[in-house]
């Protein structure tokens, strides 16, 4: 079954981290570096998204962006598919590149600022440098000199978020803050290592086992990045994930639309109990996300006949739409 899209709102700033396969050393000098800029850039151009900050480094790539309307997954493919060619031709490899989907946390408000430190001092905390301007593998080096940075690094709206000036004496600042934030260790809420945590804890919070968007941090009281919430675009349906047995769907179905249980499971092809079965397979999959096999072989019908009753008349699938989700209410709650 498909992914879900990932629902990240436009406006806000987004650490993104992309890993290689297995961790291995993939962007080994200056070359694989100067090529994946490069492509970064054409993407930039392209998109509605702003890049503010990035660090390529050998074995994972972090980049923070302000979003835009276009999606994530988009975005990222148009980069990532053209960078894992190049490496593997010129490192006469094959296979993925890339591991996976990016890791992608969206920061609050008071958190751009901390991020955006977090990340140049990555080099760092890899133990090359001692401080962050001391490498070329990020682009904390740009924010120091104005002249240098490219046209699609939006640097200035870094420097906001960090709380500095475009100034000379607001870089300098900016150096500082970085600087000071050099002993940071590594922040497992910024990390894919936090995500299963903060999602069980987010659905243990909303009461139901449903999928969930993007997590956030924000600065706690004390300094730190911690995790607040999860977020999800209102107008997209919330997708149960609990036990739910295909007897329990089909007598709420009935109950719905006063129809008996076994009608449903009959050869009788009379239209109620044809959009009951359209509701019974609506709700198995795609509100539930469980597989079609299922739900036909359940009702006595074939995949085929399934897939045809949520396909082959979408206005009679958006017509019991509420019925649906009344059905799948009432199997979250009881």
């Amino acid at each position: 079954m498909p992914r879900q899209a990932r629902l990240i709102p436009p406006g806000v700033v987004v650490h993104i981290v992309s890993r290689f396969v297995n961790s291995e050393f993939r962007i080994c000098d200056s070359n694989a570096r100067d090529d994946y800029l490069l492509r970064l850039g054409t993407v930039a151009e392209r998109t509605d998204w702003e890049i503010i900050h990035f660090a390529v480094m050998s074995t994972h790539i972090h980049l923070v962006g302000v979003s835009g309307e276009q999606d994530l997954e988009g975005f990222m493919k148009a980069l990532h598919t053209g960078a894992a060619q190049w490496l593997n031709r010129q490192q006469n490899r094959h296979g993925p590149v890339f591991s996976n989907r990016p890791t992608t946390v969206i920061c609050g408000d008071r958190t751009g600022g901390y991020v955006i430190a977090y990340v140049s001092n990555n080099p760092g905390r890899a133990g090359l440098v001692e401080t962050a301007q001391q490498s070329t593998w990020t682009s904390h080096g740009l924010y120091l000199d104005p002249c240098s940075a490219p046209a699609w690094l939006n640097v200035e709206r870094g420097l906001e978020l960090a709380g500095f000036s475009a100034s000379e004496k607001g870089r300098r600042g900016f150096d500082d803050f970085v600087n000071s934030l050099r002993r940071e260790p590594r922040n497992d809420a910024l990390s894919e290592r936090a995500l299963p945590s903060l999602r069980r804890k987010a659905r243990e919070k909303v009461g139901a086992p449903v999928e969930l968007g993007v997590p956030v941090v924000d600065m706690s009281e004390s300094g730190l990045v911690s995790a607040v919430s999860l977020v999800t675009r209102v107008d997209v349906p919330v997708r149960p994930r609990g036990h739910f047995s295909l007897e329990d769907v089909l007598m709420l179905v009935a109950g719905e639309l006063s129809l008996a249980p076994a009608g449903l499971r009959s050869r009788n092809r009379r239209r109620e109990l044809c959009a009951g079965r359209r509701v019974a397979v609506l709700v198995w999959v795609r509100y539930l996300n469980r597989p079609s096999s299922e739900i036909a072989s359940y009702l006595g019908i074939s995949t085929s006949a399934a897939s045809g009753l949520l396909h082959r008349r979408p206005d009679a699938c958006r017509a019991l739409q509420p019925v649906a989700e009344r059905v799948v209410a009432k199997l979250i709650a009881s």
